[in-house]
């Protein structure tokens, strides 16, 4: 995993990991993984690219993730399945 850039912020590797372990622990929401961004120090305001930092960081992750098939949507809530 390397470090992810959103709209001018690194999300390094150590952040990533966190939110990963935060989808691992149960059942989640997007909105769970854009709050605890922000608590490890992402900004939940625009940036200069008029996108919401923590959200746009969250989706790629979550996108990432399902991708590699680690995560299912059993609506209204994603599964680690990993």
């Amino acid at each position: 995993m390397a470090d992810l850039f959103v709209h001018g912020y690194t999300v390094t590797e150590e952040i990533q990991a966190q939110l990963v372990a935060k989808m691992k622990a149960g059942p989640f929401k997007a909105s769970d993984i854009v709050a605890e961004a922000c608590r490890l120090g992402l900004p939940r305001s625009y940036s200069t690219h008029h996108e919401p930092v923590a959200m746009r960081a969250a989706d790629r992750i979550i996108q990432r993730e399902r991708k590699a098939g680690n995560i299912e949507l059993h609506r209204p809530v994603w599964i680690w399945r990993g």
